[in-house]
């Protein structure tokens, strides 16, 4: 009976101190969002004012070009201000 409630008491505290960390407010965090939303233009083209570069990883079939290279993206880009540097992986 001990030992049970030790384990309940261990367990609500262990939950209580993750509930902490998780509402607590950190200041790097809301630097880099206000950094985020000053860049970002709420309507209209450029999407974001000063230009950012994503990183994204896509299956791509064997005929098909490089995601990189393909003139669709690189008109996109320069409409959006937003790169992407596409790592293809084999389909």
């Amino acid at each position: 009976m001990k030992k049970r409630r030790l384990s309940l008491m261990l367990a609500l505290l262990i939950t209580s101190s993750l509930f902490a960390a998780g509402c607590k407010k950190n200041t790097t965090d809301t630097t880099e969002n206000n950094t985020i939303t000053n860049n970002l233009n709420e309507t209209g083209l450029p999407i974001v004012n000063e230009k950012i570069t994503l990183k994204i990883v896509s299956p791509k079939a064997p005929l098909a070009p490089n995601y990189n290279e393909m003139t669709l993206f690189k008109n996109l880009e320069e409409t959006t201000n937003v790169h992407i540097e596409w790592n293809n992986i084999p389909e």
